[in-house]
């Protein structure tokens, strides 16, 4: 056991760390009220309560013990209510660092776990959904929505759980949108950051994807690098190819870090541009076994440049909505073995059958599909059984589509 006021702990340590309370305050077991510690990094493994203070005891991360402290302004019947799924309404944080980590591209590549062979498991479990987790500031109260971030974080937080709770044990992937946290600023992001933790803990085999959609300059990716290894530390990301590949080298160098390209769009206007025929460079035609001058979909043109020139690591994908099935199987011919994830499904009113469909890697099983479905889950009245009637036309799909 080490002081982790009084001395840096490493990585495994079992670490103490206590509060006093104002003299005013009292603590018991049933009631813990203001000033709490809890640490999000690792897990929780004893609770101490005194009359004036309260002592956590957790195990070391490999970047230090996260502690957040609960403030005055909390009611202790409100902590009582929401213990259990970590909801905070005023917090400030600290970090209690620990020895060294290599930084960058450099860390991440010494992570064991590896997000594709985690999706090629549970593929083979048949498991086709992609639970998107995107608490919608438009669905909120609107007292919630004119006020102070820090108030819509009980939402966020309980709106996400609903969707990871009807899920576990069945979901394929988790993907997060950043946007839908970003919005709220500061709270919004550490809530972000306290959910990814919570699914790293809870959902120990599942990928999490990072749906921010970044693409810039080199240098510029470079920062977006940091932001999805180093800070969320997630297992994928969406992108965008617009800047081409070199401009995108900061994410392909990453070998671990599932990379989702846009190609085909889930809105109605995707089609402005991605439909727009395109020429091809000699040795594309012939690539694609087309007559020289022959002119493709812009999207066509995407799906093969990333599956056939970006993807030397084996970790590059395709959105491609699910909205519009014929498309979907045409990149999927184009494609490969890339994975797909396909958004769309639910109320965008994508066609799941067809879908899978469309979509799976011929021969592979579920192979190769990942169907988002967000608000489907999240809003049903009943999420748990929203997901399992997902799940189970997914799987009826999946039957319906293997050759007899």
């Amino acid at each position: 056991m080490v002081d982790a006021v009084d001395s840096k702990p490493t990585a495994g340590d079992s670490v103490r760390v206590q509060v006093s309370l104002p003299a005013h305050k009292t603590l018991n077991e049933q009631s813990i009220p203001l000033g709490v510690l809890h640490c999000c990094w690792g897990e929780d493994l004893k609770v101490s309560a005194g009359t004036h203070s309260v002592e956590w005891v957790a195990r070391a991360g490999p970047r230090g013990v996260l502690v957040r402290r609960r403030q005055d302004e909390l009611l202790a019947k409100r902590f009582s209510r929401h213990r259990k799924t970590g909801l905070t309404f005023r917090t400030s944080f600290c970090m209690i660092a620990c020895g060294h980590e290599p930084s960058g591209s450099e860390a991440y590549l010494k992570k064991t776990n590896r997000a594709l062979e985690r999706l090629k498991a549970g593929w083979a479990d048949n498991r086709l959904i992609c639970v998107g987790l995107d608490p919608d500031a438009k669905r909120m109260p609107k007292e919630l929505q004119a006020g102070a971030p820090e108030q819509a974080v009980p939402y966020i937080w309980e709106h996400c759980m609903r969707s990871v709770q009807a899920s576990h044990g069945r979901a394929l992937a988790y993907k997060p949108n950043l946007a839908f946290f970003e919005g709220w600023g500061h709270a919004g992001i550490i809530q972000l950051k306290m959910l990814i933790e919570y699914l790293r803990g809870r959902e120990k085999d599942v990928p999490i994807i990072l749906d921010f959609k970044r693409g810039d300059i080199g240098a510029t990716n470079a920062g977006y690098v940091r932001e999805a290894v180093e800070y969320f530390q997630v297992d994928g990301v969406t992108l965008h190819p617009y800047l081409g590949m070199d401009a995108t080298a900061p994410f392909l160098e990453l070998s671990d870090m599932l990379l989702f390209f846009l190609c085909k769009t889930s809105n109605p206007g995707s089609g402005e541009f991605q439909n727009r025929h395109v020429a091809l460079e000699p040795q594309e035609a012939v690539d694609l076994g087309l007559m020289e001058g022959a002119t493709v979909p812009l999207y066509h043109l995407v799906a093969h440049r990333i599956a056939s020139h970006w993807n030397k690591n084996g970790n590059c994908g395709l959105v491609v909505g699910a909205t519009y099935p014929q498309e979907l199987a045409q990149v999927r011919l184009l494609a490969g073995d890339a994975p797909i994830l396909a958004p769309g499904v639910g109320t965008q009113g994508g066609d799941l059958e067809a879908t899978v469909r469309g979509g799976i890697i011929a021969g592979k099983g579920a192979q190769g599909l990942l169907i988002n479905i967000g608000s489907g889950i999240m809003y049903a009245e009943n999420p748990p059984m929203a997901f399992a009637t997902y799940d189970r036309a997914a799987q009826a799909a999946l039957t319906a589509s293997i050759p007899r």
